[in-house]
């Protein structure tokens, strides 16, 4: 093993020599055949390349072995008893601040986790772009009460080849957590959409979206001051389009997720936004 150390390294001080020396003019093809000598071997230009390039990969990894060594053994000088703490020290102590916070409430120990809230709650910036707009959304749709329903937009088709049941079944807060997946660049043509309500008749619509976000604006309810992170007045996340088809009415909504400068939700740092569901049209049939 440390003969073929030796030939490694003796390989990568050729490679050096021949790569760097020669354009340099600071070698003769005399002083290569001087420095073969410190190998035990007689390789070709070919094999000496591949020698050299294996001896600076063993290099490099035996370096960074070495490192990693080091670098353990100051971590475990760093722990005991009367060291100076090392770098991930900090960390660990905000860390048990934090828990000590979240498990006992308020004081002095509760401002010490607020990064959050320091960072959203102190943006004093304004939206410069009002009212918000977008030129990019998501789509979906959900039916209840039906027998069929399929609506085509966007080169894709959503919908129910089954009877759905009537959205009471849900309760009052049955369209609560829906969003839209299908992302839409643009306004493609008009949703299509064909249902048959449990009477048996068949219905058939077309849904221009393009026409009803014209002024491509936002539907949210933020006020302009508290809106957070919506640069050149568009959200972050392209809205949600979503419509509803409901027996024989079909309603069209948006949800837009619009960053907000406070908690929405007291207590809970992860609530700085709201996504609103907001109604834009109803149609009857």
């Amino acid at each position: 093993m440390a003969a073929l150390a030796a030939d490694l390294m003796a390989g990568a001080l050729l490679l050096w020599w021949l790569d760097l020396a020669e354009p340099l003019q600071l070698s003769t093809w005399w002083q290569h055949w001087q420095l073969l000598t410190l190998t035990r071997y007689r390789p070709d230009a070919v094999a000496l390349r591949v020698t050299g390039l294996l001896g600076a990969t063993s290099f490099v990894l035996l370096s960074a072995v070495a490192a990693v060594l080091i670098w353990q053994a100051r971590s475990r000088r760093t722990q005991q008893a009367g060291a100076t703490p090392g770098l991930l020290n900090p960390i660990v102590a905000a860390t048990a601040l934090g828990l000590g916070a979240c498990s006992h409430g308020g004081g002095d120990v509760a401002r010490t986790l607020t990064t959050r809230q320091a960072l959203f709650e102190g943006d004093k910036t304004v939206v410069k772009v009002w009212p918000l707009r977008f030129n990019q959304h998501a789509w979906s749709i959900l039916c209840f009460d039906t027998l069929y329903c399929r609506a085509w937009y966007a080169r894709m088709t959503l919908g129910d080849d089954t009877p759905t049941r009537p959205s009471a079944a849900y309760g009052p807060g049955y369209l609560e957590h829906w969003s839209a997946g299908v992302h839409v660049d643009g306004f493609p043509p008009p949703a299509e959409i064909k249902w048959q309500t449990r009477d048996g008749r068949w219905r058939e619509t077309r849904i221009d979206i393009d026409a009803l976000f014209k002024d491509r604006r936002v539907r949210h309810n933020v006020p302009r001051e508290e809106v957070r992170g919506a640069r050149n007045g568009r959200p972050a996340v392209p809205p949600s389009i979503l419509i509803e088809v409901n027996g024989s009415v079909i309603r069209i909504y948006m949800r837009a997720w619009i960053g907000t400068k406070h908690m929405q939700k007291a207590g809970n740092e992860y609530s700085y936004h709201r996504d609103d569901l907001i109604l834009v049209k109803t149609l009857n049939y």
